[in-house]
């Protein structure tokens, strides 16, 4: 028996002689669940033709890390129900004709601790602080401010989705930055526009959850429960620390 990664169908390790669908991020963005089985029956035909039996896909993961350097776009998103209502289209399509399995799988771990073991800093928040500060450093004596401007970032804009150029400048438009504010030489600032995105829309998901509005927020006494309630939700899954 022959198995392969392969995650985003049989171009992902073998591009030259099969399609090379975009990452699993891509399949959330779309969230289209007939897109998502056409790749896997796909990835199923091609697979096999390259004479592999199984597949270890689709990967399961939750992205609450967005920096991991092990998941990162190889997951479809940190939302659980959208992962779910891909999962089931996604395995239906690897195995519509019986002819390979698939094999949902997920990474222990969050994709850093490993690496900051390695760097020999502490998985805390100060060890992470530290650790992201050192790589952006290295970055910038090994490539140069303007070899990142130009090069690295281009490489993080194909990860989003290796599609056409039209398809990723539609994306970064998407994220309602198209005036240079993005483009900065260690990522600062996509990272801190995402994190502010990212904890308005767990904010509101807490609002919901308490049934409080957000008019009603700044009327809660200062030290609330609930105040205290949304703002950890916040940091601890984003590095907004004044939420």
């Amino acid at each position: 028996m022959i198995s392969s990664d392969f995650e985003h169908g049989a171009g992902c390790i073998m591009p030259e002689t099969a399609t090379d669908f975009p990452w699993a991020v891509a399949v959330a963005v779309a969230d289209d669940t007939k897109l998502t089985y056409v790749m896997g029956v796909a990835g199923d035909r091609e697979g096999r033709t390259q004479g592999a039996h199984w597949n270890f896909a689709p990967t399961i993961d939750l992205t609450p890390n967005r920096n991991s350097p092990v998941v990162n776009t190889r997951a479809m998103s940190d939302r659980t129900e959208l992962v779910i209502r891909h999962l089931k289209p996604w395995i239906d399509g690897i195995q519509a004709r019986s002819r390979m399995a698939a094999c949902a799988k997920v990474f222990p771990g969050d994709g850093v601790d490993g690496a900051l073991v390695d760097a020999g800093e502490a998985d805390t928040r100060p060890g992470r602080r530290s650790y992201r500060i050192a790589l952006e450093k290295r970055a910038v004596e090994e490539i140069g401010g303007e070899a990142i401007e130009e090069g690295m970032l281009k490489a993080l804009r194909r990860g989003w989705c290796f599609s056409s150029e039209e398809f990723q400048e539609a994306l970064v438009e998407k994220m309602g930055k198209k005036d240079g504010s993005v483009h900065t030489n260690n990522g600062s600032a996509i990272k801190r526009t995402h994190d502010e995105q990212e904890a308005e829309r767990f904010i509101a998901i807490g609002l919901k959850a308490l049934g409080i509005s957000a008019v009603d927020l700044p009327k809660q006494p200062k030290g609330s429960a609930e105040k205290i309630a949304l703002a950890s939700v916040a940091r601890q899954r984003t590095s907004v620390t004044n939420a």
